[in-house]
Parts: C-alpha cells; structure tokens; sequence
C-alpha cells in the first residue's frame, strides 16, 4: 500500500497537535523578556506554557494552579469596565480597580475578599488582594493578585489555585516568587 507523501504535513500535524509543548523550569532564577521581570522559582517540576501573552506557568495543570505574570501599559483603557490603571494612582487605588475587576468577571461567583494589604514589590509599594471564589463550573478557587505602577507600566502577579489542596500546598512557592520578583 501507497501513501501519498502529500498527506505527511497533515498527519504530523494533527499527532504533534496532542502533544504537550510546555517548558520544565528548574528550580532557581527565571526571567521573561517580553514581561521584563526576573525572580526564583524554589521548587521544582513547575511548567511554562511558552504560547501565552503573558507569563504563565503551573505545577499541576493550569486549571489546576498557576503563576501568571503580566505587564500592561499605564493609561490604557480597560477591556472589562473601560477604567485605567494610571501613574499617579496610589497602590490602595490600584487594588480597589483590581478588586473592581475580579468582582464584575462573569465567570466568578460567591466571590469573598480575605485580606486588601500594602507591600513592597520590586522595592516599590503595591497591593495585594486575597480572595476565595466559585469558578463557572462550581469549583473553588483560592487567589492572591498583587500589583504595582513602574515608571509607564503595571504589573500584574497572580496566583490562584483549586481551594481544596492545591492552593495551599503551592502557596510557599508563590511567597517566595513574590519576595525575589524584580520588574526590569
């Protein structure tokens, strides 16, 4: 039997699409140059998903738990409430417009505040907003977003995890991640 060579490109296509793409981190320093931002991951068998936006990587499977790391130019009108983010917010404004957003997305019910504190991110005060959440499909989710104004940008870092496990047990990670952050 023939196969026509024509079909290969087609075939290698659809079994390299099921194949997993993401990137093992070591434990230690990371960096992302289109986020610009450097910091350690102390642990090991963390993943990056090297397709996404932003930075992005998971221990256990991004449904599951998972770092992001974002960075958005100041003044930029909003997608979800047509706000911005500006420079001379104050880091207590910033989180009331973070929290603004976390509360109108459509995909997060019974959505409970812990904790709206101060602290020092890359030296510089930011916020961070503790939260407890049920996802559109029923399940819940522990999150932290912290955030902070650099020169022109806003960067955003979050962690969010399925509440029963695995939140908790990848917390220290994420502590640590923040404590080492350094935006570039």
């Amino acid at each position: 039997m023939r196969v026509d060579r024509r079909l290969f490109p087609l075939a290698l296509t659809v079994v390299l699409g099921g194949c997993a793409i993401y990137s093992p981190l070591p434990s230690g320093p990371v960096s992302d140059g289109g986020e610009k931002f450097r910091a350690e991951i102390n642990a090991a068998d963390w993943y990056r998903d090297p397709l996404s936006d932003a930075f992005i990587i998971s221990r256990d499977g991004f449904t599951i738990d998972y770092i992001l790391v974002k960075r958005d130019k100041l003044g930029r009108d909003l997608a979800t409430n047509k706000q911005r983010f500006t420079a001379d917010m104050e880091p207590w404004a910033l989180a009331e417009l973070q929290l603004d957003i976390l509360q109108s997305d459509m995909r997060v019910t019974d959505f409970h505040l812990l904790a709206n504190r101060p602290v020092t991110i890359s030296g510089l005060p930011g916020y961070c907003l503790e939260y407890r959440y049920t996802n559109h499909q029923g399940i819940g989710i522990s999150g932290v977003r912290c955030g902070y104004a650099q020169e022109k940008w806003m960067y955003h870092i979050v962690y969010e995890g399925l509440t029963e496990h695995y939140f908790e047990h990848n917390r220290a990670v994420f502590d640590h991640f923040l404590d080492t952050f350094k935006g570039l």
